[in-house]
């Protein structure tokens, strides 16, 4: 199969690329630059440079497709009106061009458990659900899927929406880590539970989809079982091999510590560590889905269990220096 992918220089697009080119098939990449490739350094990708909200991307992107997975995506900035131009104009854009084409591709949305919302009584969320984000990203992300679903069947279409992923190059739990390595770990106030999928797991759901998911349908991709956020930093010291203090953290701190990120990374130009955005998604006690229909319609089942997820993120950190 021949295949595009957005979004592949990053920590999911690249783990994408290389399991498509491990079972054989070929790869292209939309990068919006060519200065971020660590990741696919020595891999036979041909790589494009451009952009998903390029007026001209039906010009930068000529060639024909098997399977497009749309991976590309603003998940933090300090200016709101980036994610709505990002994750909704620019999925929007993709898809028009896409739908022009004499044989339109197989498109594999990737979209997020944050365009659904919260489950407001920790029931896992199911995809009939009626989606109620609480921040400027899921509305985002839930715009990229209405574009994606305006289509129709003008072109066989799945969007999955992923919980929290984690693995070797994320960056977004990091700090949890190196808290942990400092044998602190943070108890967010009141009960947390989050629906978790390891990156292995992830990209071999997004290639079911690709594979065996029913146009028009949205699938969740998680483990089974949600787990506590206690649970989640008892194995994070368990890999690291430390006894963590556990420190009380207020929700009402979590705002004012996104407040102050801001503030230093508009000072510094760096992406904020957390920004206001984030800060209210935590604050929400259940990010919980079912991935039943995954199970059943794809054959979906995770693999790597959250304590060899953590060891391997851990063994990965120390051996780049992260950690």
């Amino acid at each position: 199969m021949k295949a595009l992918v957005t979004g592949g220089t990053g920590f999911i697009g690249s783990h994408l690329v290389e399991y498509l080119l491990e079972r054989g098939d070929e790869v292209i990449c939309l990068a919006r630059s060519r200065s971020h490739l660590r990741w696919l350094e020595g891999l036979q990708v041909k790589v494009v440079e451009g952009d998903c909200t390029d007026a001209n991307l039906g010009e930068i992107v000529q060639e024909d497709f098997d399977w497009v997975f749309h991976l590309a995506g603003l998940t933090k900035t300090l200016e709101v009106g980036e994610y709505y131009r990002a994750n909704g104009k620019g999925t929007a854009n993709l898809v028009a061009i896409l739908a022009q084409r004499r044989q339109p591709p197989r498109l594999v949305y990737l979209s997020s458990l944050a365009a659904a919302g919260p489950s407001k009584d920790g029931h896992p969320l199911r995809e009939l659900d009626p989606p109620q984000p609480v921040s400027h990203y899921g509305r985002s992300k839930l715009d990229g899927e209405k574009a994606v679903r305006e289509l129709g069947p003008t072109i066989p279409w799945v969007i999955i929406r992923a919980p929290v992923i984690y693995g070797p190059r994320d960056r977004g739990l990091l700090p949890f880590f190196e808290l942990a390595k400092r044998r602190v770990a943070l108890r967010l106030g009141g009960k947390r539970i989050f629906s978790l999928c390891y990156i292995e797991d992830l990209v071999r759901g997004l290639y079911l989809a690709a594979e065996r998911g029913k146009p028009g349908e949205i699938y969740y991709l998680a483990e089974a079982t949600p787990r506590s956020w206690e649970e989640i930093l008892d194995a994070i010291a368990t890999a690291l091999e430390v006894r963590t203090l556990m420190i009380p953290f207020p929700s009402a701190l979590v705002g004012a510590a996104a407040w102050v990120w801001e503030g230093i990374a508009r000072l510094t130009g760096a992406p904020p560590l957390l920004n206001r955005d984030k800060a209210y998604e935590m604050r929400q006690r259940y990010w919980v889905c079912d991935p039943g229909k995954a199970t059943r319609e794809l054959g979906f089942t995770t693999s790597i269990p959250l304590q060899t997820g953590t060891q391997r993120v851990v063994e990965w950190y120390q051996r780049y220096r992260w950690l």
